[in-house]
């Protein structure tokens, strides 16, 4: 299931089930500091560091 909520300022946010790994391998784009960059191949090494330590706090 997944669920988009929009907050007082109009951001909308993506709620979704999924391992963290699972949801970020779909995404093209990724937004860092406030800057949206595209996704490249040479980001898989950080992605899954970032996958792994989020699900180890329960997140996925």
């Amino acid at each position: 299931m997944s669920v988009v909520v929009e907050d007082e300022t109009r951001l909308n946010t993506l709620i979704c089930e999924g391992t963290v790994d699972e949801v970020v391998s779909l995404c093209s784009r990724v937004e860092v500091k406030g800057e949206v960059l595209e996704v490249l191949p040479g980001h898989d090494a950080k992605r899954r560091q970032l996958a792994g330590d989020l699900n180890g706090r329960a997140f996925g």
